[in-house]
């Protein structure tokens, strides 16, 4: 599930990043995730 919400989000280079791959990878970088994903939205929605 995740590929495809990078996919969505197009944040591809997130898939295989070190940082982003595993669950507990991402663990530290929640917020930027979640900024990411609502910068997202909020486009998205205009």
């Amino acid at each position: 599930m995740w590929g495809e919400i990078c996919k969505v989000i197009g944040k591809e280079e997130w898939i295989e990043h070190p940082n982003y791959k595993t669950p507990n990878a991402r663990l530290s970088h929640l917020k930027q995730i979640f900024d990411e994903i609502e910068r997202w939205s909020v486009r998205d929605r205009r």
